[in-house]
C-alpha cells in the first residue's frame, strides 16, 4: 500500500485513501489530529491517527466506494480538546471507479466543451474534440472569432460551477474612481 506524504489531487472510488502529514505546531505527539471535511457532489468526513508525531490518514475501499464523483472542497482542520484551527484548504477529485464500467471521464460537461475549445485554439485537439458539437456547428469548422466568444462562455460556466462547489458565491466586484 502506498502512502503519499500529502492529501492526493485524485482518487477514484473504490480505493483506499492514504496519506499521512507532519504538522511542526501541531503534533500528533502532542494531542493533536487532523480532521477532514470534504464538500462537493457529498459531503465526506474523515480524521487522523497518531504514528508518533505524524498524522497518519486511512479511509477504506468500502468507504470511498460511496463517494459521489466530482470536484470536492477538502478543509483540514487541526483538533485538539475545545481548540479547532483550520491548516489547509484544497480540492481533490473523485473519479469514477473503472471498475464499476463507468466512463472515466467525470469532468462537468462545461470543463470538457472548455478543454475542447482550448485545444482547438491551440491546434493539439483530438480528432473527438474537433468534432464536438455546439449548436450544429463543429469546433473544427468555427472561426476563431466565435471559438473564443464560446469559449468565454464555457469558462464562465465552468468558474460559477467551481465557486458553487467551493462554497463560494460571491464574485469580486472591481470599481473605477
Amino acid at each position: 500500500m502506498e502512502t503519499l506524504p500529502h492529501i492526493p489531487s485524485q482518487i477514484y472510488a473504490g480505493d483506499t485513501l492514504s496519506f499521512t502529514r507532519s504538522l511542526a505546531d501541531y503534533s500528533a505527539a502532542d494531542g493533536w489530529a487532523l480532521s477532514y471535511t470534504m464538500n462537493g457532489p457529498a459531503k465526506v468526513t474523515f480524521t487522523t491517527t497518531a504514528d508518533g508525531s505524524i498524522h497518519v490518514a486511512l479511509v477504506a475501499a468500502a468507504t470511498t466506494a460511496g463517494w459521489g464523483a466530482g470536484t470536492y472542497t477538502i478543509v483540514e482542520a487541526a483538533v485538539k480538546g475545545d481548540e479547532r484551527y483550520t491548516v489547509g484548504i484544497s480540492t481533490i477529485e473523485v473519479l469514477a471507479n473503472p471498475a464499476d464500467g463507468v466512463s472515466t471521464d467525470q469532468r462537468p460537461h462545461c470543463k470538457r466543451m472548455l478543454d475542447a475549445i482550448e485545444a482547438t485554439l491551440e491546434g493539439t485537439a483530438t480528432t473527438d474534440q474537433r468534432r464536438t458539437r455546439i449548436d450544429g456547428d463543429e469546433l473544427e469548422r468555427m472561426d476563431i472569432i466565435d471559438l473564443i466568444k464560446v469559449r468565454d462562455i464555457y469558462a464562465a460556466k465552468w468558474a460559477a460551477l467551481q465557486r458553487k462547489q467551493s462554497g463560494k458565491t460571491s464574485r469580486l466586484i472591481k470599481a473605477r474612481f
